[in-house]
């Protein structure tokens, strides 16, 4: 299975973050092996100030084993003023919180900076890899409880694992010189 995501309407200024998009996605016959492929095209991200209310506060794949997020440009955007923002003018996905219960494997691909778990860790308790190593971008991702291999990004990655990081986990950096994990 296949979707794509776009956000093309800036959510409302607050501060306690009451107001952004979340996702619930699942399959209608659940099997061992099921694959779904999320396209975040230009859901920009959330700068918790006053300029920039994009981003996806939750993404939950249920029942899905492997999940491939492919992180890339808009199409067209919708400015609080009510103008169109040209293709391409979002450079940063956010996925504030994301929770994948089945998944073993995450995949990361695309051409756009990427954060995951800004918010809230990532959740997928199941995961034993996670491989960012086609994502042609920055990565950023919070880790959560998962003893998994992470593959680190083209570029610039960070990796926080917090009181995570254990000897059954496996980090595998890029080709950037900047990549850390805490």
């Amino acid at each position: 299975e296949k979707i794509v995501i776009r956000k093309t309407v800036e959510d409302a200024a607050d501060a306690d973050d009451s107001d952004g998009t979340d996702f619930v996605i699942s399959n209608k016959t659940d099997t061992a092996a099921d694959s779904l492929t999320i396209d975040f095209r230009g859901v920009g991200f959330d700068d918790h100030a006053t300029t920039n209310y994009f981003g996806l506060d939750l993404v939950t794949a249920t029942n899905y084993e492997t999940l491939n997020l492919i992180s890339s440009t808009n199409d067209t955007a919708i400015t609080p003023t009510g103008s169109t923002a040209a293709k391409g003018t979002v450079k940063k996905n956010e996925i504030e919180a994301i929770s994948a219960g089945s998944a073993t494997s995450i995949v990361v691909t695309g051409d756009t900076e990427l954060s995951i778990g800004t918010d809230v860790a990532t959740a997928a308790a199941k995961m034993t890899s996670f491989d960012a190593s086609a994502l042609n971008a920055k990565l950023t991702l919070v880790t959560g409880a998962s003893k998994a291999t992470y593959k680190a990004a083209k570029k610039d990655t960070v990796f926080t694992f917090g009181s995570n990081f254990t000897y059954e986990d496996t980090v595998v950096g890029g080709a950037s010189a900047k990549d850390s994990m805490t």
